[in-house]
């Protein structure tokens, strides 16, 4: 499927659907958003969905509830539905992955763009209009937090990962900051690396390039990827990737939903596999088949 493209998200802020809520049988949605200085989402409340957000470039402010935080390129945060968030870019430019679970927030994005930016000022009605579509998203305002709420630097988690041997995985967002529904991976990949054909029977995999070039293999398809491209591994369709740069690489891996890959992904860290016929078992009791 083509991405799709949305060139008006609110002022100085557009974005692209990477992976649609139709390709993941609407599972969840990816996109990139581009924002200027200034660019923001006011405070808000999803009834329907969660966000992760992962920032690329450039720092963003970050309100989460009851925390307001800045953020710089490697950070990344979860808002889960109910519970208000908002973000503003605070750079010249910056740029940030953002998910939606599950999919389908295109479709609101769709119609963002074509109801356009509010006159200023603007009227009650073109107020009324606009939340209007908020709610027929499943979405209401919520209050921002007060100036004098202090402002968290937010850093990179440095949590324990796992070494596979060819390549490494970082969290950065745990199952349990998610109720399971998310683990998301810094994956770092020497030239070759990467895993052989399996398939998962509870989780999907969505894998999106930060840096070098990578193969996944799909069913019957293989898709050459480049940084800022992307691609979904839906449960019970065997896949693989390895890195194509001699240079090594690096990709986000979003695991959807989050606890089991989790669990494997620590038994394995913790009990290092001797063999192949050592991993083929470990993997079994997660329900993760090695073809």
């Amino acid at each position: 499927m083509k991405n799709q493209t949305f060139t008006y998200l609110g002022d100085g802020m557009q974005g692209t659907c990477l992976v649609s809520a139709d390709e993941t049988a609407q599972t969840l949605s990816l996109f990139h958003i581009v924002a200027t200085h200034g660019a923001c989402v006011p405070p808000h409340v999803h009834h329907n969905e969660d966000e992760a957000f992962y920032i690329l470039s450039g720092t963003f402010e970050l309100q989460i509830g009851e925390r307001r935080v800045t953020a710089g390129p490697g950070c990344s945060g979860f808002g889960p539905r109910g519970v208000p968030h908002s973000f503003v870019c605070t750079s010249e430019q910056g740029e940030l992955v953002v998910m939606a679970l599950p999919g389908g927030f295109e479709a609101f994005f769709t119609e963002l763009e074509a109801f356009g930016p509010l006159p200023t000022p603007p009227t009650s009605a073109d107020i009324e209009r606009f939340f209007g579509l908020l709610g027929r998203f499943g979405m209401t305002p919520a209050s921002p937090l007060p100036e004098s709420t202090p402002v968290e630097v937010l850093v990179r988690p440095n949590l324990p990962g796992f070494d596979a041997g060819n390549h490494q995985g970082y969290p950065l967002i745990l199952s349990e900051e998610t109720d399971g529904a998310l683990l998301l991976l810094d994956v770092k990949s020497v030239y070759g690396g990467g895993v052989p054909r399996h398939l998962h029977n509870h989780e999907d995999e969505t894998f999106y390039i930060l840096e070098g070039r990578f193969t996944v293999e799909r069913g019957d398809e293989t898709i050459c990827l480049g940084p800022g491209e992307c691609a979904f591994g839906p449960r019970g369709v065997n896949h693989s990737w390895h890195c194509d740069s001699p240079e090594g690489g690096r990709l986000l891996v979003y695991v959807t939903p989050g606890s089991n890959f989790q669990a494997f992904a620590t038994t394995m860290g913790r009990e290092v596999p001797a063999n192949p016929t050592a991993l083929t078992r470990l993997a079994d009791q997660f329900g993760i088949t090695m073809l």
